[in-house]
């Protein structure tokens, strides 16, 4: 269980007597003459809690430490606060005061940061369980603050005058300024959710200026799309505008005209390939030839040296040879020379059979000049006729399509540039109208963010509900009904408002209303400071 509850307030100096009251767990009675020191005691309570000043009175002098010694309800564990009476300075022990000999104080500061956890408010808002920052709206534009624990202390730890007020009601403080903090205060104790999700609404004269700015800013921009726009005007003037056809009949065109180059370039591919293979058989013929008169050159050859035989066999029968030609030794008469006859005839033949094939090899190579001369005259008439097609599809292309294309380029280029006009033309539109709405804007008063920062009545019902279960409690038993005034941010009973009731009511149905609250958000378990 959350909270704390006060166990001893003590206040020492040198050479004073310590003064201190002790407390008990539950409601503690502190009563006595006036000029007591009642209402200072409750002063050093709320100054050791983070109260800016406590009141001088001539009983202090010479005292200067307050001690307040508060415990945990979970687990009964002591802290010890130190606050120097003449300086802002704030000390805590985790131990009771009778210990804090034993113990290492820290310093706490004593203003709330929502930064930093080493101050006092941070402090004493983990000790009733709320650890984490929470945003609060602080006035009718949404702008934010973190709760402190003072904003809690004011709606648990009342004054004497505060709670006889004729003015003040239970939640708000007298001061306007601070009565929208207030108010989200209550509401997150009453929801236990903050207004981080709550948007801020700029100033009037903030907005206006940045309305202003958005203006300039946005007619810059205009006269910006003005010039681009007037360039591209200038540039489709540059590019004619004498044309009477749409892209389409000129794409019909461009189509027709390029079908009929695929036909050509298709016959021209035909005719090449036609060329290609007269090429081939034309170098075939002249690889044949040119095997064709090596071999006749071989067979001239051939008669040559059979001619040259039988020359020489002829003059050889002519010589008698009667001695060697290395010894010059006489020979035989009866030596066989062999039969001239014989081999003049066989060369003879020889020679018939070559000159036989030699004519039908000649013969053969008149036909391949011949198939040559036909081949290379069809081969002439195909280049010719390749060369034609060629400059046909290249006429075609330069005097038809080429033209064609340059109008189609003309014309994209123009319908760009009509786009990008009519693109900033609606651009414009959209700017002008921007401007419309930020010079309403200007002129709009923003509703106040706290209008739908609203608390469910059931909330408020569920309240009235145990604040009067409270009254019946300490025997106002005559009450009926108890209702929560919105507005004033006050309790009616029976339909009397509280603050139209005498002194001495007014001050307890506030103090029903304080222990009511306590009560009600132990019931639903939300945080709260548990000393009243």
């Amino acid at each position: 269980m959350s909270g704390f509850y006060i166990k001893k307030l003590k206040v020492v100096g040198i050479g004073k007597e310590d003064a201190e009251v002790i407390f008990e767990k539950g409601l503690n009675v502190i009563h006595g003459p006036s000029n007591t020191g009642k209402s200072y005691i409750f002063q050093c309570i709320e100054y050791a809690l983070g109260a800016s000043k406590i009141k001088d009175i001539p009983e202090s002098k010479g005292y200067s430490k307050l001690y307040l010694e508060i415990r945990q309800f979970d687990d009964d564990s002591p802290t010890t606060i130190l606050r120097f009476l003449n300086s802002n300075d704030i000390f805590y022990y985790n131990c009771s005061i009778e210990n804090i000999e034993d113990y290492q104080s820290q310093k706490l500061k004593s203003k709330h940061e929502a930064s930093s956890e080493d101050n006092i408010s941070k402090f004493l808002l983990k000790k009733i369980g709320i650890n984490d920052n929470k945003f609060l709206v602080k006035n009718k534009n949404g702008e934010k603050k973190t709760l402190g624990f003072r904003a809690i202390a004011n709606l648990s730890l009342i004054s004497e005058t505060d709670i006889i007020s004729e003015e003040k009601s239970p939640v708000l403080e007298t001061q306007k300024t601070q009565q929208t903090y207030n108010k989200s205060v209550f509401r997150y104790l009453l929801t236990n959710k903050d207004d981080i999700d709550c948007n801020e609404v700029e100033k009037t004269e903030i907005r206006k200026a940045k309305n202003e700015a958005k203006i300039d800013y946005i007619q810059a921009e205009i006269v910006s799309l003005n010039q681009q726009k007037e360039k591209l005007i200038e540039e489709k003037r540059k590019l004619g505008s004498d044309e009477i056809h749409d892209l389409d009949y000129y794409q019909d065109k461009i189509n027709r005209i390029e079908s009929l180059i695929k036909l050509k370039r298709q016959e021209l591919h035909d005719i090449n390939t036609e060329n290609n293979k007269l090429n081939l058989q034309k170098n075939k013929i002249y690889i044949i030839i040119d095997k064709f008169n090596l071999l006749k050159k071989q067979y001239l050859s051939d008669i040559e040296r059979l001619e040259f035989s039988v020359n020489g066999e002829d003059l050889l029968s002519q010589i008698s040879i009667c001695h060697c030609p290395l010894c010059d030794s006489e020979l035989s008469k009866d030596i066989n020379s062999g039969s001239h006859d014989e081999i003049i005839k066989c060369s003879n033949e020889e020679k018939a059979k070559i000159q036989v094939n030699l004519k039908e090899l000649e013969i053969s190579i008149d036909e391949l000049q011949e198939q040559l001369s036909n081949v290379t005259k069809e081969l002439t008439l195909g280049e010719k006729k390749s060369e034609k097609y060629k400059n046909q599809i290249a006429l075609i292309s330069s005097r038809d399509l080429k033209p064609l294309k340059t109008v189609m380029k003309i014309l994209i280029e123009r319908a760009k540039i009509s786009s990008m006009i009519d693109e900033i033309n609606n651009t414009i539109t959209r700017k002008k109208g921007e401007i419309i709405t930020f010079e309403e804007s200007k002129k709009i008063k923003e509703d106040s963010v706290t209008d739908s920062l609203v608390i469910d009545m059931q909330i408020y019902k569920d309240l009235c509900n145990v604040i009067k279960n409270s009254l019946i409690a300490c025997g106002y038993t005559d009450v009926t009904n108890v209702t929560f005034d919105v507005k004033t941010q006050d309790i009616e009973i029976d339909g009397v408002h509280r603050l139209s009731n005498g002194k001495g009511y007014r001050a307890f149905f506030y103090a029903i209303f304080v222990a009511s609250l306590m009560i009600y958000l132990q019931d639903v378990q939300h945080n709260f400071q548990r000393v009243l």
